[in-house]
């Protein structure tokens, strides 16, 4: 079977199976576990559906079989809705009767700790001998809307006035998969798919995602995410969907360490910095929102685009409402967008109305231009301003006292295909729903407004040649500071002269280098240095430099009782513009990436770092440096002296290259002196993987 069969049975069995079968379908309708067979049916399912229950001959008016193996066939896809225990042997018996697909509604797995993570590596291993596949544990279903199965447990899909829309949602949380679905609803949104994945014991977001990429009722995909499990299939997947036009959003929790300690507890995720996941995401071409409404309404601003490609894209500000759209330009600013002034042709053409429009970075047209006739000239005159790369309308009391009409000409005006978004700032529910059935992105907040549209600026297209992301080895031995600069050095980093010398003899060492210099402690043993007193700087001399030797190897043996100290490494004292930390790790999560931020002291002083996927290139080196607020004295700020960034960017781009070596686990080099011309590493500390 070829991988495109391969592919589209494994589609067929999970969304459109032949025959699905119930096991444990409770006959109270009221309870997660009974209402399956009704939101089946309420879908219009039209196969075969075997319950299987061995305490009653009759389930809910349906022939209930005592077990899987009592079945007249294989159902294609199978529903656990029983307890713990009781799941894992259903999917032992799934296994073995040769059912395709299983969903598994229990929890108790990985989420609960060890014990649990056992159980769930075991009932995985079970359904890959078998070539089964497995949803969940812990999962809520899923749901096709253009004529495949609602094979979950969701209360959401026991509402009357479903909708089917061009949106594939996958969630790792299953109750949020129906909040974001109600919230879709009232806008007049409705899903083509919706999965809750749980756990990704063994289908995860990614390999779901790449499923449905050549659905042609798919336009767009949400994620909703507590974690990142699979990342190299989930970067894989947002890949082929921007190739294939179909942009991914994202909503990602845990960007506070509250949200993190959450996510942890409810999903067993292991949740690392978000800016990790926010350099993962935008490498990987994903388009990341902040707020529920955000993911939602982002939907139909998305559908059929492509990232913008420029670095600083503007927003143009129609309003027919002062107070209205500066909420909208407040919360825009605060995602970094550029909002710029129309251009004097645009306001012209604006003025030809009978408008006196003034030139700020808001057209506000006031309440006297927000009929019909004002708007839509106003529009697509601000649509045509070359200055604009998306443009934001918003819309005063009119769009709940004259729905209808103060609709009409955001809908009908010529867009010219520039990304468009509309507010309205009364609560008008019967507005948003005329701008998204005509297609129209349409926001309820000024905070979804903004975040939508921000996701849209900064969505990027996936950057190659980033190392694929896999396990992170065990944390092994850290390698001595003359051993961390030496690998450095090899990869293209520019670092400091340095000579190993034992403390007996460092008073009598011919030095290849002028005094003054600084004498440190060289061990494994040692990593941190300066709290240890293993750091002597300004050594003017021979007697100096005996002294400090001496010196670290009192004050080290005083902090580090058991360590001997025989060896330090002397350098000769460099002088900087600034300094710097180029910081390495190989995460759990996404992979290796690389971090940069003010150095020395500073480290860990402000959250101001920049990170992405490694290895970089010098150009998104560069784009990292430009990021770091802390960076600014070196970019000549105030008329200080500037530092050789290109130096910086070349070193940067060489430090990154360390997520070629498999077993580097996590490294600095802190400080790096950037001076006015070139740069040097004078400290380093590499981890090795075990």
């Amino acid at each position: 079977m070829d991988g495109r069969s391969e592919k589209a049975t494994l589609h067929d069995a999970l969304f459109r199976p032949r025959s699905i079968g119930l096991v444990g379908l409770s006959s109270d309708r009221r309870r997660p576990t009974g209402r399956v067979l009704d939101i089946l049916c309420r879908g219009g399912y039209g196969g075969r559906i075997y319950v299987v229950n061995p305490r009653h001959d009759e389930v809910q008016e349906a022939r209930a079989y005592p077990s899987l193996g009592d079945l007249p066939e294989a159902p294609e896809h199978v529903y656990v809705l029983l307890g713990t225990r009781l799941a894992e042997q259903a999917v032992r018996d799934c296994a073995a009767i040769g059912v395709r697909v299983v969903t598994v509604l229990a929890d108790g797995f990985a989420e609960t700790g060890p014990e649990g993570a056992a159980r769930q590596r075991a009932m995985v291993e079970t359904a890959r001998a078998a070539g089964m596949r497995l949803l969940g544990p812990n999962s809520m279903g899923l749901a096709d809307h253009h004529g495949g199965a609602w094979i979950t447990v969701n209360a959401i899909y026991g509402e009357p006035d479903q909708l089917a829309g061009r949106a594939v949602l996958i969630s790792q949380s299953g109750s949020m998969m129906g909040g974001l679905i109600s919230r879709a609803r009232s806008l007049g949104l409705g899903f083509a798919k919706s999965i809750a994945v749980g756990n990704e014991a063994d289908l995860s977001v990614g390999e779901i995602g790449l499923l449905c990429i050549d659905d042609p009722n798919v336009d767009v995909f949400l994620l909703f995410l507590e974690t990142i499990r699979e990342a190299g299939p989930l970067a894989a997947f947002a890949t082929a969907a921007q190739a294939a036009g179909k942009p991914v959003i994202a909503y990602k929790m845990g960007r506070s360490k509250v949200g993190q300690q959450l996510a942890v507890a409810h999903t067993g995720a292991v949740l690392g910095d978000d800016a990790v996941v926010d350099a993962y995401l935008r490498d990987a071409g994903i388009a990341r929102v902040h707020t529920l409404d955000g993911l939602v309404e982002a939907a139909t601003l998305f559908a059929g685009r492509r990232p913008l490609g420029k670095t600083d894209p503007a927003v143009g500000v129609l309003t027919t409402t002062g107070g209205g759209g500066a909420a909208v330009c407040d919360r825009l600013a605060l995602t970094g967008a550029r909002i710029e002034p129309a251009g004097e042709a645009t306001l012209a053409a604006i003025r030809a109305t009978g408008l006196n429009v003034v030139r700020a970075p808001m057209t506000d047209l006031t309440m006297a231009g927000a009929g019909p006739r004002f708007v839509r000239p106003a529009l697509e005159a601000m649509m045509r301003d070359p200055g604009f790369d998306v443009v934001v309308s918003v819309s005063g009391s009119s769009a709940r006292s004259a729905t209808a009409e103060t609709m009409r000409p955001l809908i009908e005006a010529d867009k010219g295909g520039k990304p468009f978004g509309a507010f309205l700032t009364p609560e008008a529910t019967d507005g948003l729903r005329l701008l998204v059935e005509a297609g129209v992105p349409a926001f309820r907040t000024p905070e979804s407004c903004a975040d939508a549209i921000g996701a849209l600026l900064h969505w990027r297209q996936p950057r190659a040649g980033i190392a694929p992301a896999s396990s992170a080895p065990e944390q092994g031995a850290v390698i001595d500071e003359r051993a961390s600069l030496a690998l450095l050095e090899g990869l293209g980093v520019p670092v400091v002269a340095s000579l190993e010398v034992s403390v007996a003899e460092v008073g009598n060492a011919a030095l290849p280098f002028a005094y003054p210099v600084v004498a440190k402690v060289l061990s494994e043993a040692v990593p941190h240095k300066t709290e240890a007193g293993g750091v002597v700087v300004g050594i003017a001399g021979r007697q100096a430099l005996a002294a400090a030797g001496l010196e670290i190897a009192a004050s080290v043996a005083a902090h580090h009782p058991g360590v001997t100290v025989d060896r330090v490494l002397v350098q000769p004292m460099v002088a900087g513009l600034q300094e710097v930390l180029l910081g390495y790790r190989r995460d759990a999560q996404v992979g290796p990436v690389v971090t940069l931020a003010p150095g020395g002291v500073l480290v860990g002083l402000y959250d101001d770092k920049a990170v992405r996927l490694a290895p970089v290139d010098e150009a998104t080196a560069a784009e990292m440096i430009g990021e770091v607020v802390g960076l600014a004295p070196l970019r000549g700020h105030r008329g200080l002296p500037r530092g050789d960034l290109a130096a910086l960017a070349r070193a940067l781009a060489a430090f990154s290259r360390l997520a070629e070596l498999a077993d580097v686990v996590e490294a600095d080099a802190n400080p790096v002196m950037v001076m006015e011309s070139g740069v040097v590493a004078v400290d380093a500390l590499i981890v090795r993987g075990g």
